[in-house]
């Protein structure tokens, strides 16, 4: 037993959990498991890039992945990236477990993305194959594709989710010995925002992937068999990891969303008998709101994991009372595969409203100095620190950055700061880093400023997150302009811009002018100083954009 759980901790480290074993899986060769011990279960339920309902098996999934597989197998060769922009459709987790059973790794691309940033991940991840959506929303994505693929020389075929349906239905030879997957080798690489601006390529491993999927739901007391709903974006680890790969660990049918709309996914809970939801805060608030409005009555969902930001207390307590359940709060990021610590069914009411819970088994966790790196005694804030199984190969391609975040002891440095008691519950209270994390969406401050600062009214610009009620954070612009100008038709013409260049969910939704800005004897602008004039009033926001953009731009989970 581990002397976390059972002995008082004086220090903020927890040992490594080994109350649930490991598995030496990829994603293909658990499905195979699964698919032989519950074949005829019914295991996927979502739409097709048609728009079809579909309802697959566990035997049928195994099959349409084997044959999209044996595609793959043809077009690409053995470790080869395949970029995936597609949204959520049930292609996506098909297409997840074919590049598996192949040993290509598979790009996850945002098709909400702007298209210089498709640009830039597409080419960076050196895919060699594209397989796409041509649509999405009221996007022309085939349009996107045909911008940004004389940009990506490495591309060597593009094809639809038409030709991957067609695929889906050849046959193949049910003999053919599949290539041999090391599960400690790469599986995915995702995109993640960095301080910089510049996204970093994080590469899972497979048994990575498989095994913080599994655990984070055995941990939850997520029931075998169990339907789960899932409305997050199949390219982040929230839905293609955590959400798609924990069904699949314990044999339940997983149910996707393609569009976020509370009254909808109400409906599909009681219609589908769902018992464990996968949310973001933004989600649970609108949940919330739905049901409380009368618009369709409350059902019991007996387990809501909700993550991805900070979730206040308040919240947990009324979709408890609401819907009936256990709310259990999960914390992580990409380079560790999601989840990194739950709180439990077990815990005290305090603890799974105020903390983020304990590290999930299998992972070793400390809290440490900032400055020295030394770890830091139970209750004092540090950054938080993680070391084990779950964690990234590395960032592709980028050396330097990967021994950034990971020292020489194999930490891996989170850049956000907690603290641990002596149960090992560990409370958020802040990041180094200076990302914003809207609706559990990561935003690059820099990136955000850098694409103003093309605009040319605008002298100086810094970007930072402010809180928000229902998103967690709001991206706020906060502008120094070269010549005296209106700044209502100002404030229009910087979204304009924006939109052009970003996701729309990266668009500042507050706006704020100012003459000068505070700066740092080299120059640096303070951006907490410019949070702290924003929450005490010292800078006005620009009425007209109190119109919330939120209501324009939901959530992207959402997306």
């Amino acid at each position: 037993m581990s002397a976390g759980i059972g002995t008082p901790l004086r220090q903020a480290h927890w040992t490594r959990d080994e109350s649930i074993d490991l598995l030496d899986h990829t994603s293909a060769t658990l499905l195979t498991a699964q698919a032989g011990q519950f074949g005829d279960r019914l295991a996927l339920i979502g739409n097709d890039h048609r728009g079809e309902n579909q309802r697959l098996t566990y035997h049928q999934i195994l099959e349409k992945a084997r044959a999209i597989a044996a595609a793959l197998l043809e077009h690409t060769r053995p470790g080869e990236h395949v970029a995936l922009l597609v949204a959520n459709v049930i292609e996506w987790p098909l297409i997840e477990y074919a590049a598996a059973m192949t040993g290509r790794v598979l790009v996850a691309l945002n098709p909400q993305a702007g298209i210089d940033e498709l640009r830039y991940t597409l080419a960076n991840s050196e895919a060699t194959m594209l397989l796409f959506t041509t649509s999405y929303r009221d996007r022309d994505l085939g349009a996107v594709i045909e911008a940004i693929l004389p940009d990506c020389p490495l591309v060597r075929a593009a094809h639809s989710l038409d030709t991957v349906a067609r695929w889906a239905t050849e046959s193949h030879d049910p003999a053919f010995e599949w290539p041999s997957v090391d599960p400690h080798t790469a599986a995915m690489l995702q995109y993640t925002s960095g301080t910089t601006g510049k996204q970093k390529g994080v590469l899972l491993a497979h048994r990575s992937m498989v095994n913080v999927a599994r655990i984070t739901l055995l941990t939850a007391g997520v029931e075998p068999g169990s339907v789960i709903l899932s409305p997050f974006p199949q390219f982040h680890t929230a839905g293609c990891v955590t959400s798609t790969l924990g069904a699949l660990a314990v044999g339940g049918t997983l149910v996707i969303v393609d569009r976020w709309n509370p009254t909808e996914v109400l409906a599909t809970v009681e219609r589908e008998g769902v018992s464990t939801i996968l949310l973001v805060p933004a989600m649970l608030h609108g949940l919330l709101q739905t049901a409380k409005a009368g618009d369709i009555a409350p059902q019991t969902i007996p387990t809501i994991l909700v993550g991805a930001a900070s979730v206040p207390s308040s919240m947990i307590e009324k979709a408890r009372e609401l819907f009936g359940g256990t709310v259990l709060n999960v914390y992580g990021q990409t380079e560790l595969s999601a989840p990194l610590t739950a709180t439990r069914r077990d815990d005290s009411a305090r603890g799974i409203t105020t903390t983020v819970g304990r590290p999930l088994p299998q992972v070793e966790c400390r809290i440490a100095d900032p400055v020295t790196g030394h770890t830091q005694e139970v209750d004092v804030p540090g950054e938080i620190c993680a070391r084990g199984y779950q964690q990234m190969l590395g960032y592709f391609r980028d050396p330097e950055a990967t021994a950034r975040t990971v020292d020489l002891d194999g930490w891996l440095h989170t850049g956000d700061l907690g603290s641990m008691d002596e149960r090992g519950m560990i409370t958020l209270t802040g990041r180094l880093k200076e990302l914003i994390i809207r609706g559990g969406e990561n935003i690059s401050p820099n990136e955000v400023s850098d694409c103003l600062s093309g605009h040319p009214a605008v002298a100086q610009v810094v970007v930072v997150g402010i809180p928000d009620q229902r998103l967690g954070e709001i991206v706020a612009g906060v502008v120094v302009c070269n010549a005296a100008t209106d700044h209502h038709a100002l404030r229009e013409d910087l979204e304009r811009h924006c939109a052009t260049h970003l996701a729309e969910y990266k668009v500042p939704q507050r706006w704020y002018f100012t003459d000068t800005l505070p700066t740092t004897a080299s120059g640096k602008v303070r951006a907490l100083e410019v949070r702290q004039m924003i929450s005490d009033g010292t800078l006005r926001c620009e009425t007209a954009a109190e119109a919330s953009l939120a209501d324009r731009h939901p959530p992207s989970h959402r997306r």
